[in-house]
């Protein structure tokens, strides 16, 4: 089982910088994929800056023989840019961030990981028969 960070810890992360991912399962409507969402620092210049809420909605194209790459599967939205996703919300504190991604995408308080562990979610999800998430 995939160690989720609690939230107190996940807001530390993103005070110190780090990026924050969790993976959402199937995508609500539209064609059939699969998302996943990344909550972390936006510093464009002569921009605001605050914490950027991404969410990216892939064509599933998992091979059980290679470990998965969830950035690399191709975008159901093919005006996306490969790799970028979709912003949807920039928020000032982390905990606003992680509110608007609970409420607005149906992240889970208690499923964020870092960046690194996302593959690993979404492995454990397969392996549990993919079941509803949000």
């Amino acid at each position: 089982m995939i160690t989720s960070i609690a939230e107190q810890r996940a807001i530390r992360a993103l005070r110190a910088g780090q990026m924050i991912n969790q993976f959402l399962g199937y995508v609500p409507s539209g064609p059939p994929g699969i998302a996943f969402v990344a909550v972390g620092p936006w510093l464009p210049p002569d921009e605001p800056h605050g914490l950027m809420v991404t969410v990216f909605e892939v064509v599933e194209t998992y091979d059980e023989f290679s470990r998965p790459c969830l950035e690399d599967m191709p975008h159901l939205n093919k005006n996306e840019r490969f790799g970028f996703g979709r912003d949807v919300g920039l928020r000032t504190t982390p905990r606003a961030a992680l509110e608007f991604a609970e409420s607005e995408l149906g992240a889970s308080r208690d499923r964020w990981v870092n960046q690194y562990k996302l593959e690993d979610q979404y492995e454990e999800w397969i392996s549990a028969g993919r079941p509803p998430l949000r």
